[in-house]
């Protein structure tokens, strides 16, 4: 172990895995504290690509030659293997390394009002509802997320204010690095079988050790409609405040919610059977409406008016890849979201057809994301998508796996068929892309769905 977590005893950093979702956040929260950042990916991105326009040095491939001498810290993801030269180097050099995890709970330590967002999914959307609010209440927060939030300009805002608000990952169990004063659990289910063996009763154990970490003088805002969210929060000592959609046996519910065909939501907050006002988003569905009430529940704890709550979720805006409108093809919406799971696909799904004319097509680009979830996921996929006029499936996208030979996009489209679903292969993006210019009519809805690099063939298209 090391003594310098302190940023005034930090000179320089280095950060393998640089471009990642949560590394390129704590690589932005370096460099405003003056530390001099280096690091490097597999791959060009634009997170590197913006992370060089900050100042940091970014190197594309993993070499020793990447590693000054002088460095103070290496920072690594769980995914960087042991034999990493630049890893291997720091062992050498005799330089500290820490886990991408372990450090940002120190980042999480430095700031008394911490809040960490955990859920199977809704993370990022729901950091950034409560950043929004945060800012609207003056409460100058330092926010890390693991997506482009378009208020803030990035995944992260530095600050050395009291209060910070985060994700909490439970891959790995990221999670339990941390030890926040306040919490929110927003559902369990599960997910990331590669890593939890013991199925779901594993990862409900790991979300009930986050419940313990809380403060005991904070508090945990739990959702009441996921009934293994309500048994992780059993492990909390703080206090467990529940929210729900719309069940007003919860502390916070939403009620009176009606959707529109241009995307904006709006419905009464409500807190113990009391009215407390209107709420307007500017996205639909109601995974975002459920979102948003847990936000308003920490934001109340928090001590933010319901002026500042209702102001900051009206100006929010979602953050990339979460219902992304990307522009149009020949008069065609393009949408994108991140969803990957069963569970955000479905939701994706609906928030989709909620927004389309019944005369218009809803055509889903579906990437799985990992062979894991492509295997143990396949029927929920199904029934996730079974909603979308047209399937289109792409080649899954490997992320940290290598190819078990075992499963393919062509053989789960013919899974998709075999459950009843308009479900096809057409090949690379390039084939998905010129069948999407040869069909999509004005007013129909192209959506890409996955965490993988799906959203190009939208991207390319688009007017």
């Amino acid at each position: 172990m090391i003594d310098s977590y302190n940023f005034d005893n930090l000179k320089k950093v280095h950060l393998i895995g640089i471009g990642g979702s949560s590394m390129n956040g704590i690589a932005e929260i370096l460099l405003n504290y003056d530390i001099k950042v280096s690091g490097s990916d597999r791959g060009e991105s634009d997170n590197t690509r913006r992370l060089s326009k900050l100042g940091a040095e970014v190197f594309i491939g993993h070499s020793k030659e990447n590693l000054a001498p002088d460095c103070d810290l290496v920072i690594y993801t769980v995914a960087v293997p042991k034999d990493n030269p630049e890893l291997v180097a720091a062992s050498a050099l005799g330089i500290p390394v820490i886990e991408r995890g372990k450090f940002l709970g120190y980042v999480v330590s430095r700031h008394p009002s911490s809040l960490a967002v955990a859920g199977t999914h809704g993370k990022t959307t729901t950091t950034s509802m409560i950043a929004a609010i945060l800012i609207e209440a003056k409460k100058d927060p330092c926010v890390h997320m693991g997506g482009f939030f378009p208020l803030i300009g990035g995944s992260v805002r530095a600050s050395k204010s009291d209060y910070l608000v985060t994700e909490a990952c439970e891959y790995h169990r990221n999670m339990l690095n941390l030890n926040p004063f306040a919490g929110i659990i927003l559902n369990v289910e599960e997910e990331h079988t590669d890593y939890y063996k013991g199925g779901l009763p594993e990862i409900i154990e790991a979300f009930s050790q986050f419940a313990g970490n809380i403060n005991p003088s904070g508090f945990l805002v739990v959702c009441k409609d996921n009934a293994c969210a309500i048994e992780a929060s059993k492990g909390a000592s703080c206090k467990v405040i529940e929210y729900s959609y719309n069940d007003p046996s919860a502390e916070y519910y939403a009620s009176d919610v009606v959707y529109s065909k241009e995307g904006t939501s709006t419905y009464t907050l409500c807190r113990c059977g009391s009215k407390l006002g209107e709420i307007v988003l500017s996205v639909p569905g109601s995974h975002n409406v459920s979102n948003s009430v847990a936000a308003a529940a920490a934001a109340i704890e928090f001590g933010c008016s319901f002026t500042d709550i209702a102001d900051g979720l009206k100006n929010f805006v979602c953050a990339n890849r979460r219902f992304q409108c990307i522009g149009k093809y020949n008069g065609a919406r393009l949408i994108d979201d991140y969803a990957h799971h069963p569970t955000e696909i479905k939701a994706a799904i609906k928030s989709a057809v909620s927004v389309l004319g019944d005369k218009h097509k809803l055509y889903a680009v579906f990437q799985a994301h990992t062979y894991t979830r492509a295997i143990n996921f396949g029927d929920a996929f199904a029934e996730a998508l079974k909603d979308a006029d047209e399937i289109i499936v792409a080649d899954i996208y490997a992320a940290r796996e290598k190819d078990p030979g075992t499963v393919n996009a062509e053989m789960l489209a013919a899974k998709f068929r075999s459950f009843g679903l308009n479900a096809s292969y057409k090949g690379g993006f390039e084939e998905i892309e010129d069948y999407l210019k040869s069909v999509v009519n004005p007013d129909d809805l192209v959506i890409t769905l996955g965490a993988g690099n799906v959203n190009e063939v939208i991207r390319r298209i688009a007017e």
